[in-house]
């Protein structure tokens, strides 16, 4: 193979590649628009958690609580979009902490916060469609 070839090959790896990793960032999100209908709603947030609403239904028709939710059904994303974003780990769920029908806590991991910045949470459970929520904790 000649040098001007390698090199080619070469450049383009390093120009590809990273634009390929980025948007696998995004690829632990189920794309598929099969599965039952839900509503994912953002109540609110801050360093301490995010709360949100989640239901089965649409908003006109609500039907009721998705069964076995868990931390693992959901995907926070960190600056999302941007080159600077990270996948949020070692987050919990935590069911109906205000005592409202179908509101659920997102908690940061033991002993950490929520960093201030843009977020993307994404609901991705198998048999359900997904929905995802945009948002910002402030400064307050």
């Amino acid at each position: 193979m000649r040098k001007s070839s390698l090199l080619i090959i070469t450049l383009v790896l390093i120009l590809v590649v990273p634009f390929v990793l980025f948007i696998s960032c995004d690829s632990d999100i189920d794309s598929s628009n099969d599965g039952k209908e839900v509503v994912l709603e953002d109540l609110g947030a801050d360093t301490d958690g995010i709360l949100i609403g989640l239901y089965l239904g649409t908003e006109d028709d609500p039907i009721g609580a998705i069964p076995s939710l868990v931390a693992n059904d959901f995907i926070l994303i960190k600056d999302f979009g941007t080159v600077s974003q990270k996948e949020v780990t070692g987050f919990t769920l935590e069911v109906d902490p205000l005592g409202g029908t179908w509101e659920y806590g997102i908690k940061p991991a033991s002993g950490q916060s929520f960093d201030f910045g843009n977020y993307r949470l994404a609901f991705n459970k198998k048999g359900y469609k997904v929905k995802h929520i945009d948002f910002e904790i402030e400064v307050p």
